[in-house]
């Protein structure tokens, strides 16, 4: 089973700058930044109109005990005018985990589940789109060193 979701015009957030220490209380705490918030919201936002997929991969889920792969292309303008890589771009595998946080919300599996995980920054200057393919296998299927 497999199920493609695209998020257009929303820029991906690193983990490094989603959250901030605050105190609470006298207590340093992590907090969500506003950047995160709308990125949140945003992200949500699109997730519910796909919410079609997401019931046929809970559906299958709910039958079958499975693991899950997932794959991740960020689409943005990570090159500089001088033709380097942006520093500000961000790690890649930074990028993975608030996009995989928004995801699971609406998959009835954790994402502890995931055996296999492959991602990638792709240069684009016309729009910017986060994409996430996940496949859903039996566990009978699982690669066994």
């Amino acid at each position: 089973m497999r199920i493609n979701i695209d998020i257009v015009g929303v820029k991906p957030i690193s983990l490094n700058s989603s959250q901030k220490i605050s105190t609470i209380n006298g207590r340093p705490r992590m907090v969500k930044t506003p950047k995160t918030r709308e990125f949140e919201k945003e992200v949500r936002s699109q997730l519910a109109i796909v919410g079609k997929k997401f019931e046929m991969l809970n559906n299958y889920l709910s039958k079958n005990e499975c693991y899950l792969d997932v794959n991740y292309i960020f689409f943005f303008n990570v090159m500089t005018k001088k033709g380097k890589i942006s520093k500000t771009s961000g790690d890649v595998d930074n990028l993975i985990k608030p996009f995989q946080d928004l995801l699971f919300e609406k998959i009835s599996y954790d994402d502890s589940q995931i055996m296999e995980v492959w991602a990638k920054k792709a240069h684009t200057t016309s729009g910017i789109l986060m994409r996430a393919c996940i496949h859903a296998y039996p566990l009978g299927n699982i690669h066994k060193h």
